[in-house]
């Protein structure tokens, strides 16, 4: 398919061997004639280069979260005796463009953009095109593909950490005194501090620097203040999300998933994929196609 430079290249092609015809310059035939041999072997070209090289396979690179820009890793192969040159890769509305794919090796392309809902979603329609070498040609293959990927929740919520019951209840192993909060349906009266509680107004407990603290257990029930079903499926995600980060141990119970009390990717991914799953009945969705 000719590009916009083709089309106008063609329409002066055509004007030129207008003025040929019409003064019977055969100079003007001649340079009309080299021009016409150009865009052939344009085209002869321009698809050479593209059949070199295919498609091989198309996965998310790292997690995806949802309402975060997703990043695809396109695995694109060359088996010919000659490189592939500025290849386009397009995945859904994005893409991204590699200089060579050398002969007889893969390369793998990163195309960015584009936001997912949670669970299991369809790999968007990919294609690979080029213009080379003269930018006249558009030469393209287009690929639909079956496959899934997960999306991991959105990681967002304004609710802070909540203690455990083993955290709220074990006060004899509490050290100093770090600050107050309000107080949360989850935590144990026995850390209500009263007369500051009087003081503002508001029911207040205190924070105590422990050993205990730096694990976490979370649960479904603690994150019913964050609202509507998906809102407290984000805000587990962003509370096991903190919690890797800070280097803290931690655990989830939502429907059928009571993991152990420790940290890692493994733990990371087992929480995520259970959240991602999640049905408002806190069964899990099967795998899409």
């Amino acid at each position: 398919m000719p590009t916009v430079f083709g089309l106008i290249f063609g329409l002066v092609v055509l004007l030129l061997l207008m003025m040929a015809m019409g003064s019977a310059n055969n100079v003007l035939y001649l340079f009309v004639f080299f021009l016409a041999s150009v865009s052939i072997s344009a085209m002869v070209i321009t698809n050479d280069n593209l059949q070199r090289v295919r498609l091989e396979q198309i996965t998310g690179a790292g997690a995806i979260f949802a309402q975060e820009s997703a990043t695809f890793s396109v695995l694109l192969k060359n088996q010919d005796s000659k490189s592939g040159y500025f290849v386009e890769v397009k995945v859904g509305a994005h893409q991204s463009q590699i200089e060579e794919v050398p002969a007889r090796q893969d390369r793998i392309v990163l195309v960015r953009g584009g936001s997912f809902d949670r669970g299991y979603q369809k790999i968007p329609k990919a294609q690979i095109a080029t213009t080379f070498p003269f930018g006249m040609l558009r030469s393209w293959k287009i690929y639909r593909n079956k496959n899934t990927f997960l999306v991991y929740p959105a990681r967002k919520g304004a609710l802070p950490f909540p203690l455990s019951s083993e955290n709220s209840d074990s006060l004899g192993e509490v050290g100093l005194f770090r600050d107050l909060r309000e107080y949360q349906t989850t935590d144990s009266p026995r850390r209500i501090d009263w007369r500051a509680s009087l003081k503002h107004d508001k029911m207040l407990i205190k924070n105590f620097e422990s050993l205990a603290e730096k694990s976490h257990a979370f649960n479904w029930q603690q994150s019913q203040p964050a609202g509507s079903f998906e809102d407290r499926v984000s805000q587990l995600a962003q509370w096991v999300d903190q919690a890797e980060k800070l280097g803290l141990q931690y655990s989830l119970e939502v429907g059928s998933l009571k993991t152990e009390t420790k940290r890692g990717s493994s733990q990371y991914h087992l929480c995520m994929e259970h959240l991602a799953r999640l049905q408002p009945d806190l069964s899990l969705s099967a795998e899409a196609g």
